[in-house]
């Protein structure tokens, strides 16, 4: 009786201090230290809690319209695959109203995620002196440095490269699924390689699925499903100048479910972007042509009656995308013909905008059409029921698309600046 009344006892107090009276008390001493607010919009992967522990000299806001500065993370991938990142710093209202800063840092490809929040959290913190400084607020900063051999370390690139830019990679992925009726494994095989220096670049890939499945019907039959593919891709491309590159692009497919026992692909490309290259963080609005031979080996009979098939084709793509404060759009055009028949196309559109409408509220689309015209790789007569069902042979189709629509909207307390950890595995 007397541990039942001391833990009831317990919980009073503890429901005492959650009051809202209480909690409105708690909150009086932060807003009244008058710290800097800050916004972070990330387009990359950002550790949200942990910059919010290491990084207390700022309050963190969960709406940019009530920040003092807004902070924009892009993220571009390097020659070597590691992180190019930027951080943009907006001031916004009063003596912060029209200061801008940029800064950035790269990471290795072999970085794990912790030494990529602690670049990204050291890097914020050197960006935040700037606006402290003018807003009068760095009266309690202390500049500390480590020991000076380790930061001439971390400092210093390597003169020269034993690898000279070459950076491989090699995945092997496995799956197995069994039930009492359906059995299915999946093997993939992928290897990269790639060079990529301000001039050049040099990207190869030879990738490859095992993709088998067994299903027992309730009458007894069983039904095989086979989706192996393989394909294999190499690009080579020289910068012209800050909008202009040129170059050649080469694949081959093999894909049973596309009718393909091999196709092959060679194509001369030139691309010219209306924004230098070296703004493709923020924006970029791109004119892609090629002009390519293209080789046909087919599985089946195809309904033109061939076998096999030689043709040129060419392609044109139109891109634009933005990263903004107010969200990010991105809008692309596609269009394909064979040469020796203009009528035999694909047009496609698709695109993309993330918009800030109001505060917390929020609106995400997604959309894409294609006009097809081009299937001539579908296999003569019909397909099975079970072909169908299994998704096991690609039928004639008009046309594609898709549309994805998604709004949220977030209230309360727009001031949190707390960490709190406990629970966040239970489901």
């Amino acid at each position: 009786m007397r541990l039942t009344l001391c833990f009831l006892a317990l919980i009073g107090v503890a429901l005492q201090r959650s009051s809202p009276a209480s909690a409105q008390a708690a909150v009086t001493p932060v807003a009244s230290t008058a710290r800097l607010r800050i916004f972070l919009d990330c387009a990359t992967h950002c550790d949200g809690e942990y910059l919010r522990s290491e990084i207390r000299i700022v309050d963190w806001v969960t709406d940019r319209n009530a920040s003092d500065i807004y902070v924009l993370a892009t993220s571009q991938r390097t020659g070597a695959g590691g992180n190019d990142v930027a951080l943009e710093f907006i001031g916004r209202g009063g003596e912060l109203d029209g200061l801008t800063d940029r800064h950035t840092f790269q990471t290795a490809p072999d970085a794990t995620n912790d030494e990529f929040r602690s670049e990204f959290a050291r890097v914020l913190r050197l960006g935040l002196v700037r606006y402290l400084l003018a807003s009068d607020r760095a009266r309690s900063l202390i500049l500390t440095g480590g020991d000076v051999d380790e930061l001439n370390d971390r400092a210093q690139l390597p003169t020269t490269d034993p690898w000279n830019f070459w950076v491989f990679n090699i995945q092997l992925d496995g799956q197995l699924n069994a039930e009492s009726k359906e059995k299915g494994t999946e093997v993939e095989l992928e290897l990269n390689a790639s060079r990529i220096t301000d001039a050049w670049k040099l990207q190869f890939e030879l990738a490859g699925s095992l993709d088998r499945n067994t299903y027992e019907l309730d009458d007894g039959r069983r039904v095989r499903a086979t989706r192996d593919r393989w394909n294999a891709d190499a690009l080579l491309g020289r910068s012209l100048g800050p909008q202009w590159s040129a170059g050649i692009d080469a694949g081959a497919l093999g894909a049973k479910r596309e009718n393909l026992d091999l196709r092959l692909r060679f194509a001369p490309v030139i691309e010219y972007d209306a924004f230098p290259y070296a703004e493709a963080h923020r924006r970029r609005l791109i004119l892609q042509y090629s002009l390519g031979i293209n080789r046909y080996e087919y599985v089946e009979e195809t309904v033109y009656s061939r076998l096999q098939e030689t043709r040129l084709d060419q392609r044109l793509r139109v891109e634009y995308r933005t990263r903004q404060p107010w969200g990010g759009a991105s809008l692309t055009g596609t269009a394909e013909a064979f040469l020796h028949d203009l009528g035999q196309n694909r047009l496609g559109i698709d695109g993309d905008i993330t918009v800030r409408l109001a505060k917390g509220l929020g609106l995400d689309i997604e959309a894409s059409y294609s006009k097809v015209r081009n299937q001539i790789t579908l296999p003569k007569g019909s397909a099975t029921d079970d072909e169908i069902f299994l998704d096991l042979r690609q039928r004639a189709t008009n046309y594609q698309a898709q549309v994805a629509v998604g709004i949220s909207y977030t209230f309360g307390s727009f001031l949190n600046s707390v960490v709190n950890p406990r629970f966040n595995n239970l489901d």
